[in-house]
């Protein structure tokens, strides 16, 4: 086994930051997680402090091109392990598919040819390993083995079987899996937040029966359409990250991918994500009854603001800021649960996320619920102290450096953030360091008083809490909405084996109470 060593100049930079930080006034708290609690002398903190402490690929050790067919290309020297990572990602997704789930339809339906499989194509059996996925394909293996790699590279995108014999059986199991998933709130809580979210939008949708009718209409051609307009290389991204001869690497490349060609009829091109969303909801908190829960799971949604990959930055340091709020006052202060956290989701465009949720005791859901919203206001308002997001900013800066080591975390940074705009990386110093309460405030106004908060628990011991609170709820009848899925057999024998279901517990229980009488 090859262990990838850090690289000196990253070793130095890490030690550096961590001098830095001892020298900072830095006195450790007793909580759940030390880097929220640590209490700096925030004068300190100013944005040269924190600029320093950050560590971000080295994009003038990279070599970017872009090929005749519209390929662009990152070739890296990185690390000192004799390995490479190879990743090749292209744009598009359900979102901007002709119809929705015709770009899952098609990647389950295609299978690697023969020639994957061959002895003489493919040594990487003993010498390294490539696949694909639904948007990216990935190759690993040893330095001296970059040329087949790349070569294997290329085989993923180009041999492709098609097995449209599988077509009807993938679309049961589509529809079989939907239905069992439609036994569970916890699923409906999902489904419906995401909708409310995102109404009439792509990002909102879910599929239901009428989708899996529309799959069955799809012939060979339609599917073979969109893959073509999704894997051809004005709309694809090649990275290659190692310990390589960059000079070397390149002619590889060129070998193996100039002759790459779209081969569909529409004009080649970069596909476009899709439009950010225009609406809004309106603050909703929707209950899901699941009655043997212990617990009741809470989530709250809400859209960010956001202008392209420069608002990366503020997100991230308020999701540490918010992580930080939610646990502090639902688990230390309270003890209602054992976590509480805050996540960002950055979608394809300029389309963000925050959710914050929790596992939370029922007597305390309405609270956990309140709690989300009194941090969500304090953001947008400017109440926030200036302090805690100095300390965040620092924290986000700190671990910048843990995500850039191996081999594996470089390619897989420079396919993330900094996709086809490497100042991204040159730009994100500055913009983490300087991330300020009015980024809080601009993010979250499209936040405040348009979250959508999911409650899956016991509704009936949980809904006189939100009524003394004063907080108003829907509850969704998510066995209706399952119901509506099922066939007129399918339900009648669902309700059947439920009226069975509930005579059993009934009489159980008779029993139960009859033995504790006698």
């Amino acid at each position: 086994m090859v262990i990838e060593p850090m690289d000196e100049e990253v070793r130095e930079q890490l030690e550096a930051g961590s001098a830095q930080a001892d020298s900072s006034n830095v006195v450790n708290g007793h909580a759940q997680d030390d880097r929220s609690r640590q209490l700096f002398d925030t004068n300190k903190l100013t944005p040269e402090a924190i600029r320093e402490v950050i560590v971000v690929p080295d994009v003038e050790k990279m070599r970017e091109l872009q090929l005749d067919n519209g390929l662009q290309v990152v070739i890296m020297n990185h690390g000192e392990a004799p390995l490479v990572k190879i990743g090749v990602r292209v744009a598009g997704d359900d979102a901007v598919a002709p119809h929705d789930g015709m770009d899952t339809m098609a990647e389950y339906l295609y299978s690697g040819s023969s020639a994957l499989n061959s002895q003489t194509q493919s040594p990487l059996r003993v010498a390294g390993e490539a696949m694909r996925n639904q948007r990216q394909v990935y190759a690993s293996g040893s330095s001296g083995n970059v040329e087949q790699l790349l070569h294997q590279t290329r085989l993923q995108i180009d041999e492709i079987d098609w097995q449209m014999a599988d077509k009807t059986q993938r679309i049961k199991s589509f529809v079989s899996r939907s239905k069992s998933q439609g036994r569970n709130p916890d699923v409906w809580a999902s489904r419906l937040r995401s909708e409310r979210v995102w109404p009439n939008h792509p990002y909102g949708a879910w599929w239901k029966p009428a989708d899996f009718e529309i799959m069955k209409d799809w012939s060979k051609a339609e599917l073979q359409a969109w893959q073509q307009t999704k894997w051809q290389p004005a709309n694809a991204y090649l990275v290659v990250v190692g310990k390589i001869d960059v000079d070397e690497t390149e002619r590889y490349v060129r070998e193996y991918f100039s002759s790459w060609a779209y081969e569909g009829s529409s004009t080649p091109g970069k596909l476009a994500p899709p439009p950010a969303p225009t609406e809004l909801p309106e603050r909703q908190v929707l209950l899901f009854d699941k009655p043997i829960a212990t617990q009741s799971k809470v989530t709250l949604a809400c859209p960010l603001k956001r202008e392209g990959d420069q608002h990366y930055a503020r997100t991230q340091v308020i999701s540490k800021l918010f992580t930080y709020f939610a646990f502090g006052r639902l688990r230390e202060q309270k003890g209602l649960t054992y976590g509480a956290y805050a996540s960002p989701s950055m979608m394809w465009g300029d389309t963000t996320q925050m959710r914050i949720s929790t596992v939370i005791q029922n007597s305390g859901a309405a609270y956990g619920v309140q709690t989300m919203f009194d941090i969500i206001e304090e953001g947008a308002n400017g109440e926030l102290d200036e302090g805690l997001i100095a300390t965040e900013k620092w924290n986000v800066a700190r671990e910048t450096v843990t995500r850039i080591q191996s081999g594996d975390q470089m390619l897989s940074t420079i396919l993330s953030k900094g996709r086809e705009n490497l100042d991204f990386f040159r730009q994100y110093p500055d913009e983490l360091s300087n991330v300020s309460q009015a980024d809080f405030q601009d993010a979250l106004s499209i936040c405040k008083d348009h979250e959508v908060v999911t409650v899956v628990g016991p509704v009936d011991t949980i809904k006189e809490s939100f009524d003394e609170k004063g907080i108003a709820y829907e509850v969704i009848e998510w066995e209706d909405l399952y119901l509506e899925q099922l066939t007129e057999k399918e339900r009648k024998k669902y309700l059947k084996n439920k009226a069975k279901q509930e005579a059993e517990e009934a009489k159980a229980a008779e029993e139960e109470a009859e033995t504790e009488a006698g």
